[in-house]
């Protein structure tokens, strides 16, 4: 996949299934955020005024999956969404950034997970794996799971 793709909207992020029998190259933007209302009036709203929730994004892929420079997969909400890769070959990320953020200030409520499952797992420089929340809810969980090495270089 090279550019983007941002169908977020008022209600929340909608979803993205990425499912390949081969390889999967992500050289661009997946961004699934519900609308931010203070990025087009920040007078009036203040910083992350979401109304919805993140979407969800999944890449299944039989090998392998490639994030490369500079690419992003992000879901920002008032819970954020989960991010799932599901692969029998390797993966990497490439000074790629996946984040799933919760903008809530209601208390107990769960973000988005994010989990990667590979034979084997890559991330280098400067690759950033997120799961957050700035407000009261709470964030989701991040599962990494390889039968074979887990390699962070930052």
């Amino acid at each position: 996949m090279v550019g983007n793709i941002s169908p977020g909207s008022l209600q929340g992020g909608g979803q993205v299934v990425i499912d390949a029998r081969s390889d999967v190259l992500i050289n661009g933007i997946v961004n699934l955020s519900s609308l931010d209302l203070s990025s087009s009036d920040p007078v009036n709203y203040p910083p992350n005024s979401y109304l919805g929730n993140g979407g969800d994004i999944v890449v299944l892929a039989q090998n392998n999956v490639t994030l490369s420079s500079g690419s992003q997969l992000l879901s920002d909400g008032l819970l954020g969404g989960n991010i799932r890769f599901n692969l029998g070959g390797t993966f990497l990320a490439d000074n790629a950034v996946i984040r799933s953020g919760t903008y809530t200030s209601a208390v107990g409520l769960q973000g988005g997970d994010l989990s990667i499952t590979a034979n084997q797992i890559q991330a280098e420089n400067g690759s950033l794996l997120i799961d957050s929340t700035y407000g009261k809810g709470n964030a989701g969980s991040v599962n990494i799971n390889a039968t074979g090495d887990i390699s962070l270089d930052y």
